[in-house]
């Protein structure tokens, strides 16, 4: 039987996964418009503690996690960044190039079968330009700056 390949293979050390959910919780905070105080208030506990975890000092333990999944009506996946699997926009620029490779590889065996469905051509071609501007975009000062942020060694 052959592996199936695991989405999250250990990228990112414990200190990058703590400022990833750090980084989650502020913008879902921001978000929502509310306070770090308003925030804790909802999760029964002191500002100050909510703050270590939006500094990235600390990691929630799970039941604030699951509380905050409540509050934000977001899994707690999401909220801990679990299917996130590029730590800098190089990463991201070699995913979209082995996406690349897969759609091509994709479409060139459904052309060697002789199918031949408009619509299917129609979402590999939009799959195609949407991995062609993920690369651009990964490429570009702002997307370096942003997703390099915090997470270089």
């Amino acid at each position: 039987m052959e592996d199936v390949q695991l989405a999250y293979k250990g990228e990112f050390t414990i200190e990058q996964r703590k400022i990833m959910t750090a980084e989650a919780l502020k913008e879902l905070r921001k978000t929502r418009k509310l306070s770090q105080k308003e925030v804790a208030a909802h999760l029964n506990i002191p500002a100050t503690t909510y703050n270590t975890y939006e500094s990235g000092r600390t990691e929630p333990p799970i039941e604030i996690l699951v509380r905050l999944s409540h509050l934000y009506g977001m899994p707690i996946d999401f909220i801990v960044q679990r299917d996130r699997t590029y730590a800098t926009a190089d990463d991201v620029g070699r995913q979209m190039a082995d996406f690349k490779k897969q759609l091509t590889e994709f479409d060139r065996k459904i052309a060697e079968n002789g199918a031949s469905d408009p619509a299917l051509q129609s979402m590999l071609d939009t799959m195609g330009k949407l991995a062609d501007a993920m690369t651009a975009y990964s490429q570009t000062e702002a997307a370096q700056k942003a997703l390099n942020k915090h997470l270089q060694d």
